[in-house]
């Protein structure tokens, strides 16, 4: 899967501009971080799955979700995601849903080598959320402590690296000035693993 492909998709699709009332996370749910995180790639069709620290809710008021990471593409992931009263999805607007998102890195102190090493205030999102692309359409499921998502290959732009954390969405209208939203994540990426199938194990 290439990039080059899906990129006038992904850029046309911008974020439209939305107040957020909940006030900016601090803290996270206690379902928010994720423990370990695999992808499965078949033929037609890739699985990504996560267990997280706790029962994952299937109805919240939480903005917040669990992305994956692509190979070959920085800055854009495939989430899970939830925000109720914040519609930009036909899927399940209120519940959760999919997108690929495009998200620039946050750094308002010194960068060396790429690399921010320190903010200039507490708390300061991770990643500023540039775009959200038109729906993914998938099937999500959700029991206990788990997650999973089947989701065709043909809306998946790369390959995905399996590696998997989790996020919630923030109001930071000073320093995302284009959308206003942040991303704040909770603890680092799973290693996670991804498993090439056979096209007869697909289910």
């Amino acid at each position: 899967m290439t990039f080059k492909k899906y990129l006038p998709a992904i850029m046309a699709a911008a974020l439209a501009v939305v107040v957020i009332s909940p006030v900016m996370a601090t803290s996270f749910e206690s379902w928010q971080q994720a423990v370990s995180s695999s992808v499965v790639i078949h033929n037609k069709k890739t699985t990504l799955s996560v267990t997280a620290s706790d029962n994952i809710p299937k109805k919240t008021t939480t903005l917040a979700g669990f992305a994956w990471f692509y190979k070959n593409i920085p800055n854009l992931v495939f989430v899970g995601v939830t925000h109720e009263g914040v519609v930009d999805s036909v899927q399940d607007p209120n519940g959760w849903h999919t997108h690929n998102v495009v998200l620039s890195p946050v750094c308002l102190g010194k960068e060396i080598s790429g690399k921010c090493i320190s903010k200039s205030k507490v708390p300061l999102p991770d990643y500023c959320i540039v775009h959200v692309t038109k729906d993914t359409f998938a099937d999500l499921d959700i029991k206990g402590t788990n997650m999973t998502i089947n989701v065709n290959n043909s809306e998946l732009p790369d390959d995905l690296t399996g590696s998997a954390v989790g996020f919630s969405i923030v109001s930071e209208p000073d320093v995302c000035t284009g959308s206003g939203l942040g991303v704040l994540l909770d603890g680092s990426p799973t290693t996670g693993s991804v498993t090439v199938s056979p096209s007869d194990a697909e289910h």
